[in-house]
């Protein structure tokens, strides 16, 4: 088994949540934090940025 590190995981985050025109489909709060600061600044119309706003706005029960 393959320990990654935090840099390999933001590598790979990186990757997998590149494009701006592509919206994540499920993000916990952890992944949506690093795709919040991977596409921070990015405007209205980057929807990486868009749902990992609404992932960490939602309020959990």
């Amino acid at each position: 088994m393959t320990m990654l590190t935090s840099l390999d995981r933001r590598d790979l985050l990186d990757t997998a949540h590149r494009e701006c025109a592509l919206a994540p489909i499920d993000l916990d709060r952890d992944t949506a934090g690093l795709v919040l600061s991977l596409h921070a600044g990015h405007g209205p119309d980057c929807l990486q940025y868009l749902a990992a706003l609404r992932a960490l706005s939602t309020v959990v029960d």
